[in-house]
């Protein structure tokens, strides 16, 4: 397979399921066209069920936060996805600049975001039982753990709602 063209999705009303976007996508995309997800919470597999003519095409992608900031991507290989349509995906996200490491994608859940799940939840914790302020649980995972950014931080700026549904997908309880 050749060079992939790189192609901005429209911005979809808000009525519209992720379920049914992949599902129109699958309908009009041509079928060597690569889908990729960015969730970091669901199984590929899950969402791979929605395409139902080329569930093949179908892997997850999940850019690190903030992308320009953290040159890596957490590819997730469902149990349907063809070795081209990695190839294809992991091939356009390198020529960015950026390192790719392959995962299994048919478990809940990045392996970085459920990581990432068990040091917010004990931050949460930590903050919760007065052992130190926020600002402090922060500081501590930036600079003496080297996170570009601390749990609680990087929670906000996700949203409490979105990193919430990660931890609980993943099987964590806060």
């Amino acid at each position: 397979m050749g060079a992939v063209p790189v192609e901005r999705a429209a911005r979809l009303p808000e009525s519209v399921t992720v379920v049914d976007a992949l599902a129109e996508f699958d309908e009009h995309c041509p079928p060597g066209t690569v889908i990729a997800t960015n969730t970091s919470a669901l199984p590929v597999d899950h969402l791979a069920a929605a395409l139902t003519r080329h569930p093949e095409r179908f892997l997850g992608a999940h850019f690190f936060f903030p992308a320009p900031r953290e040159p890596l991507c957490e590819m997730q290989r469902g149990s349907a996805t063809a070795a081209w349509a990695l190839r294809g995906a992991r091939d356009v996200i390198e020529s960015w600049g950026m390192r790719c490491l392959v995962i299994d994608g048919t478990v809940a859940g990045s392996v970085a975001s459920r990581l990432f799940g068990v040091l917010v939840a004990e931050a949460m914790r930590l903050r919760g039982a007065g052992a130190a302020t926020a600002e402090d649980i922060d500081l501590l995972c930036e600079q003496g753990l080297g996170q570009a950014m601390g749990p609680l931080r990087s929670m906000e700026l996700i949203g409490r709602d979105t990193v919430l549904r990660a931890m609980r997908h993943g099987g964590l309880r806060p």
